[in-house]
C-alpha cells in the first residue's frame, strides 16, 4: 500500500513530526540554559551540555532503528515514545536542578558533571532520537527514499525552527523554564495521544509489507554496487559531514556575534536561520538525490558552501551599507518604532548569510539515500546514519571549540573546514577506482577550482575587519585581536589614547587602562568605605571588567586581599600584555581564578568574604544573566562574613531579588548621569558615618583616586522601604526566570516607558534618580557630621 505525500495520512505525519520537532528543540533550550546555571556558561561547560545532547540524540536513533526491523505498528511505539517523554518533561528541570545542587556539594569536576546530566538526560534525549526513524520509516511506502528524507526530515527541522524562537523570545522569558517545560509534556502528551485516537481509527496502518520496488542489491541507483567498501566509505562520510557540520555551526556562530553581539535574543535567532537553512538543504538535496547521482549532488553542494562562506566573512562592509553600525543590536541603539522590529532584519540577514548550512544539510538525506538498499530498510539506515553523524558532531563540538579556534582562529579554521569538506565527495570514487565508473563532469571540476581559489580569498585575519563606530562617524579599527575558546577578545584605542576598549564579538566588555590611571571616580567604594564598622579583609570580585573596581578596594581598604574571578583568559592575557603598571601589578597582588563566576563560587563554599563585587556590566549577554538571581544571591549570602557587603549594577529585577535574600539592601545612586549600585548586607544595617575630613584629599593625594567626586556631590543612598517601592512591580529574577536576560517580554523598568511611541527607554533601567526621600551624600562627605539622633533616624528609615 502507498501514501502519496498528498495523502491525508502523509499530512497528518507531516504535522505530528512538525509539532514533535517543536517540542523537542523547546525541551533542549530549557535543560540547556538550566545546566549553564548549573555547571557554568565557560567553554568546557558549553562543550560538555553539547554532548550530552548529541550523544543521547545519536543513541535513539540507534534504538529508534531496531524497531523498524519487528513486524509492528511504529505509530503504537511512537505514541509511547510521546507519552513517555511528557511524562519526564514534567519534572525534568526540578530534576536537573536538585540533583546538581546536591552534586556540587562534593566540589566535583568537569567529568562528574557530565556523568550525572548524561545519566539524567540520557532517556529523554534518547526518546527525542528515536522519533526521527521511526517516523521516515512510516513514509517508506511512498517508493522514493530521497523524497522522504528530505521532505519529512525538514517538516521536523523546521518545527525545531519555530520551537526555537518560540522559547527564546516568550516562553521563557513569560512563563519561565519550569513552566515551559510542564507546557511542552502536555503537548507530548495531548500529541501521544491524539496518535493513539487516530489509530483507533486505521488500526491496519502501517501493518501492509511494502512491496518490492526492485531487486533489493540494485535498488541503489547509480553506476556504484552496495559492497562493503561502499558501506565503509558512507559511514566515513557520514562521521565526516557530522563533524564539519558541527564545526561550521560554532564558527559561524562565533562570527555572528561580532555582527550582532550576543545576547539572548540573538541565538535563538542564530539557532532558528541555522535550521531553516537546514530545512531548504534537506529538502531540495534530498528530492534531488532520487534521480541525480551522489557525487554530482555532493561536489556542487560542498564547492558552493565554501565559496558562499567569502559572504559572511566579508559581510561587515555589507551591514554597514544596511546601518548596523552599533555595539549590539538587540537592545536599543536601532532607532525604531517597537525595540523588536530589529529582530526581523537581523533574522533576514542571518538567513543569507547562512546559504553554506544549507548545503552541508543536503549530505544527510544524499547519504540516506545511497546507503538505503531497499525501503523495507529505510528506518534502519536512517537511524545508523542519524548516529553516525552525531557521533562526527560530539567530535565536531570538541575538536573545533576545543582545539581548532583557539589555536589557529576563525580565519585558518575556516580555510582548513573548506579543503576538508570538498575533499569528502572524492571518497565516494574509491570504491570505482579501478574500472573507473564514476568521473568528475568537467562542471564540477570548475566549481571545486572555484571553491579552492575563494579559500584563497578568505582573509587571513577575519577580525581586523570588525570596526568600532564612533559618534562622529568614524570607523576604529582593532589594534588588539585575542582568539581564545570563548570567542575574539578585540581591543580598540579610546578617544584619549591612555585605555584600550574592549570588546567580546560586538559585545562591550570594559576598558582596560593602558597608561596610568588618573583620577578614578571609586564610586560606589567611597561610601562603602564609610559604612558603619567596614575593615574588610578580604574581598571577591567575580568579572575583572577595567580593574579600576579592584584598585579602588586596594586604595581605600589598604589591608585586604582580593580574589578575582575572570571567566575570559584572553582579557586577562590583553591587560598582563597592555594594562598600565598598577593593573599588572593588580593582577600579580590578587589570587587570580580563570573561571566561570557562578561555578567558582559553587567550587568554594567553605571560604568567607567581607566584600564581594559582580562587577558583570552587560547582564542581558546570554549566560551573564546566572549571577543575578535569587538562587545565586543566596548562595553569595553564605560566604558572606557577618558585616559583610554585596554589591552589584542595580538592575531592577536583581534589585527584588536581593530584597528577598539579604536583611539589608540599600542602593547608592551617583545621580541622573550614572547606574545606580546594589549594597546588600546580612544581620547589620547600612549605616553611613561622617568620614575623616581629609579622607578624600588624603586619597586623591596618590593620583589614582579622584579627590572631590561628583557621583558623590550629586548622589544618594536610596533606603531599603524606598527601594522596595520603587521595584515593587518588578518581577524578581530567578534560576527559573532569569529576566535580567530576556528583558523584552518583562516589565523591567521603574518609570513608564511607551512600548509603541518611544525609540528606546529614557534612561538606563539600571540608573535610579535621587529625590527628597532619599539621603544625599553630600553632607555626609563635605559638610558636617552626622548626630547620633541623625543616625538612629537613618537606622529607623532602613528598617
Amino acid at each position: 500500500m502507498k501514501y502519496p505525500l498528498n495523502s491525508s495520512h502523509s499530512r497528518v505525519l507531516l504535522l505530528i513530526f512538525f509539532i514533535s520537532g517543536f517540542i523537542s528543540l523547546v525541551y533542549q533550550i530549557v535543560w540547556q540554559k538550566v545546566l549553564s546555571q548549573m555547571i557554568g556558561v565557560d567553554t568546557y561547560s558549553i562543550t560538555l551540555i553539547v554532548s550530552i545532547f548529541m550523544l543521547g540524540l545519536g543513541l535513539g536513533a540507534i534504538a529508534g532503528a531496531a524497531f523498524t526491523r519487528f513486524s509492528i505498528n511504529l505509530l503504537w511505539i511512537y505514541s509511547a515514545v510521546e507519552l513517555l517523554l511528557g511524562i519526564i518533561g514534567v519534572f525534568s528541570v526540578p530534576v536537573l536542578v536538585r540533583s546538581n545542587t546536591l552534586l556540587h556539594q562534593y566540589n566535583v569536576g568537569y567529568l562528574m558533571d557530565f556523568l550525572l546530566n548524561f545519566s539524567l538526560l540520557l532517556l529523554p534525549t534518547m526518546l527525542m532520537g528515536m522519533t526521527l526513524p521511526i517516523v521516515l520509516h512510516l513514509f517508506r511506502k511512498i517508493n522514493s527514499v530521497g523524497t522522504v528524507v528530505g521532505v519529512v526530515y525538514s517538516a521536523n527541522i523546521l518545527g525545531a525552527a519555530f520551537g526555537t524562537i518560540s522559547a527564546g523570545f516568550f516562553l521563557i522569558g513569560i512563563v519561565g523554564l519550569t513552566n515551559t517545560a510542564r507546557l511542552m509534556a502536555v503537548l507530548n502528551i495531548a500529541l501521544g495521544v491524539g496518535v493513539w485516537w487516530y489509530l483507533r481509527s486505521r488500526p491496519d496502518f502501517d501493518s501492509e509489507e511494502s512491496p518490492l520496488l526492485s531487486d533489493p542489491a540494485t535498488y541503489n541507483r547509480g553506476p556504484l554496487p552496495h559492497s562493503r567498501s561502499l558501506t565503509v566509505i558512507l559511514i566515513v562520510l557520514s562521521v565526516a559531514s557530522g563533524f564539519i557540520a558541527l564545526s561550521y555551526e560554532i564558527i559561524f556562530f562565533r562570527i555572528f556575534t561580532t555582527y550582532f553581539g550576543a545576547t539572548s535574543y540573538v541565538f535563538p535567532i542564530l539557532i532558528a536561520s541555522y535550521l531553516i537553512m537546514m530545512t531548504l538543504g534537506n529538502h531540495f538535496f534530498g528530492r534531488r538525490a532520487d534521480r541525480t547521482d551522489a557525487l554530482a549532488l555532493l561536489i556542487p553542494a560542498s564547492a558552493i558552501a565554501v565559496i558562499s562562506t567569502l559572504l559572511i566573512l566579508e559581510g561587515q562592509a555589507l551591514l554597514f551599507r544596511f546601518g548596523l553600525r552599533t555595539d549590539y543590536l538587540l537592545l536599543w541603539h536601532l532607532r525604531t518604532w517597537l525595540p523588536f522590529a530589529q529582530i526581523p532584519l537581523i533574522f533576514i540577514i542571518s538567513l543569507v548569510l547562512m546559504i553554506p548550512v544549507a548545503c552541508i544539510s543536503g549530505f544527510f538525506p544524499v547519504i540516506v539515500r545511497w546507503a538505503t538498499t531497499h525501503p523495507s530498510r529505510l528506518g534502519m539506515t536512517v537511524g545508523y546514519v542519524y548516529f553516525t553523524q552525531t557521533i562526527g558532531n560530539f567530535l565536531g563540538a570538541i575538536v573545533a571549540g576545543l582545539v581548532l579556534l583557539p589555536t589557529i582562529g576563525t580565519s585558518d579554521s575556516l580555510r582548513l573546514m573548506g579543503m576538508f569538506l570538498l575533499v569528502l565527495p572524492l571518497l565516494l570514487l574509491i570504491p570505482s577506482y579501478s574500472n573507473r565508473t564514476i568521473q568528475i563532469a568537467p562542471r564540477q571540476r570548475f566549481l571545486m577550482l572555484a571553491a579552492v581559489i575563494a579559500i584563497g580569498f578568505y582573509p587571513t585575519e577575519f577580525y581586523s575587519s570588525v570596526r568600532r563606530h564612533e559618534s562622529s562617524g568614524a570607523t576604529v579599527k582593532p589594534v588588539v585581536i585575542k582568539e581564545g575558546a570563548l570567542g575574539a577578545t578585540l581591543g580598540y584605542p579610546s578617544v584619549d589614547g591612555r585605555s584600550t576598549e574592549v570588546f567580546v564579538g560586538r559585545m562591550f566588555s570594559n576598558s582596560i587602562y593602558t597608561a596610568s590611571p588618573k583620577n578614578i571616580d571609586c564610586f560606589p567604594w567611597y561610601p562603602i568605605a564609610v559604612i558603619e564598622q567596614m575593615r574588610p579583609k578580604r574581598g571577591l570580585y567575580i568579572g575583572l571588567g577595567t580593574g579600576a573596581g579592584p584598585l579602588c578596594m586596594k586604595a581605600l581598604f589598604p589591608e585586604i586581599s582580593v580574589d578575582i574571578v575572570e571567566i575570559n583568559p584572553e582579557l586577562i592575557e590583553i591587560m598582563q600584555e597592555h594594562g598600565a603598571p598598577e593593573i599588572q601589578a593588580l593582577l600579580q597582588s590578587s589570587r587570580l581564578s580563570i573561571a566561570d563566576g557562578r561555578r567558582f563560587v559553587q567550587q568554594h563554599l567553605s571560604d568567607r568574604y567581607d566584600i564581594i563585587q559582580m562587577g558583570v556590566f552587560n547582564a542581558w549577554c546570554s549566560g551573564c544573566g546566572n549571577l543575578f538571581t535569587e538562587e545565586f544571591l543566596r548562595t553569595l549570602s553564605t560566604i558572606l562574613n557577618s558585616g559583610g557587603i554585596v554589591t552589584y549594577n542595580a538592575y531592577p529585577p536583581a534589585v527584588k531579588a536581593g530584597l528577598e535574600v539579604f536583611d539589608h539592601l540599600a542602593l547608592f545612586s551617583p545621580g541622573e548621569k550614572a547606574i545606580s549600585h546594589v549594597v546588600a548586607r546580612k544581620q547589620e544595617p547600612i549605616v553611613l558615618v561622617s568620614p575623616p575630613p581629609t579622607f578624600l584629599t588624603d586619597l586623591g593625594k596618590a593620583g589614582l583616586i579622584r579627590a572631590d567626586s561628583e557621583s558623590l556631590q550629586e548622589g544618594c543612598m536610596i533606603t531599603q522601604k524606598e527601594t522596595a517601592s520603587r521595584v515593587a512591580a518588578i518581577s524578581k529574577s530567578t534560576d527559573d526566570r532569569p529576566t535580567t536576560e530576556y528583558f523584552l517580554t518583562n516589565n523591567q523598568f521603574t518609570y513608564p516607558f511607551d512600548w509603541w511611541q518611544s525609540y528606546r527607554p529614557p534612561r538606563d533601567m539600571r540608573v535610579f534618580i535621587c529625590n527628597e526621600t532619599t539621603i544625599p551624600f553630600e553632607p555626609i562627605f563635605y559638610n558636617t557630621v552626622p548626630t547620633t539622633s541623625e543616625r538612629l533616624r537613618a537606622v529607623a528609615a532602613l528598617r
